[in-house]
């Protein structure tokens, strides 16, 4: 597939009258080819179900997919500003310590960092990782996350279900071994 962009001029004679036409194209395939790219890419960014910020070097949001904003909706009463005004604001507004939050986002070779926060008393994961351009070079951060709040609540839950389990098991256990121990005592009494 070859796309071509062309522009068809008239050329006049003395009088004003059309002589010829003379066609100026240029091949725009290569261009066509990274906007399809291009539409690719945000399509899934848009439609992902994950959430997803992007943060350039000045460390203002600059994208937001529309997970971000539904998640961002669901606990705006914890945030300083309104979920719809995340957008242009410095990623300093969601941090009690920004200075260390810049000094990471601010070398590439610190990236990926993954992170637990809390924001009142919901839990969110991060996982921010370098972006780069064509060139290779760091034009910022995007952080993937997810409000994790009842998902470590169930894993607390079960971890101290398991220890719970485990201490049971071993009162079993050491039961089963005095039982046995008097069991053996009980037979050699018998045998005497």
């Amino acid at each position: 597939e070859v796309w071509i962009q062309a522009t068809y001029n008239p050329i006049f004679d003395a009088s004003g009258t059309v002589v010829r036409v003379q066609k100026f194209a240029i091949d725009i395939t290569a261009r066509k080819r990274a906007e399809s790219e291009a539409a690719k890419v945000t399509s899934m960014m848009e439609n992902a179900p994950i959430n997803v910020m992007f943060a350039g070097p000045d460390l203002k949001i600059s994208y937001l997919n529309p997970a971000s904003l539904k998640t961002l909706k669901s606990i705006e009463h914890l945030l300083p500003v309104r979920a719809d005004q995340v957008l242009g604001q410095s990623v300093d507004i969601f941090h009690k310590n920004p200075d260390h939050q810049r000094r990471l986002l601010g070398d590439p070779r610190n990236l990926p960092h993954n992170a637990i926060i809390t924001v009142g008393p919901e839990s969110l994961d991060l996982l921010v990782s370098p972006i780069y351009d064509q060139n290779k070079k760091y034009i910022g951060a995007m952080v993937s996350w997810a409000v994790v709040t009842e998902k470590l609540k169930t894993e607390a839950r079960e971890k101290e279900m398991t220890a719970n389990l485990q201490r049971v098991l071993k009162q079993v256990n050491d039961n089963a071994m005095a039982l046995g121990t008097a069991s053996e005592e009980l037979t050699a009494i018998n045998r005497d």
